[in-house]
């Protein structure tokens, strides 16, 4: 590919051979085949972690915060999946799922490929061991414990802050 033109909204890219231009009318032929976002999503498991002292780990992504996560690859098992996530981004060697809290699906109309079902997942772990590997890409995490610590923070959307204040709540009765 050669970039073709340059502006603030992106880049105008022209493909100058046959595998170039192969490779695009495929994701384009895929985007319309597929439907995505109204038949294929993709899984992202979110794991709502809480400590022994019923504090839950909440981590900053593009200035937000939300829950530490995983997008599945296909045919992977999600319970292993976001405990093995647990493990190699925060050393969190002992978690186990205690219940399925939600399950919702969102859509970029801008960026369909961006569809996602989301799955969160409350998990009790061990935070014996705490560290944050420096593979992962969550460099800003917090352990909150406190509905009034949820409630000053800016969440990704409106059900992670809820979520936590259920998980809490959950933990407290």
């Amino acid at each position: 590919m050669a970039v073709t033109r340059v502006e603030d909204g992106g880049l105008g890219l022209k493909f100058i051979n046959k595998t170039s231009r192969h490779l695009w009318q495929s994701v384009k032929r895929l985007r319309e085949e597929l439907q995505i976002g109204r038949e294929y999503f993709q899984v992202y498991v979110a794991a709502i972690a809480m400590n022994e002292d019923g504090k839950i780990l909440i981590v900053q992504e593009h200035g937000k915060w939300t829950f530490p996560g995983h997008y599945l690859i296909v045919g992977e098992e999600w319970r292993g999946a976001i405990t093995e996530m647990l493990k190699n981004d925060f050393s969190l060697t002992d978690a186990h799922v205690q219940r399925l809290c939600d399950m919702s699906s969102s859509r970029n109309h801008d960026l369909p490929e961006a569809a996602a079902m989301k799955l969160h997942v409350q998990l009790a772990v061990d935070d014996t061991d705490f560290a944050v590997s420096d593979s992962s890409s969550y460099r800003n995490h917090r352990w909150i414990s406190r509905r009034r610590d949820i409630e000053e923070l800016t969440f990704s959307d409106l059900l992670e802050r809820d979520l936590a204040i259920e998980a809490l709540d959950w933990f407290q009765t």
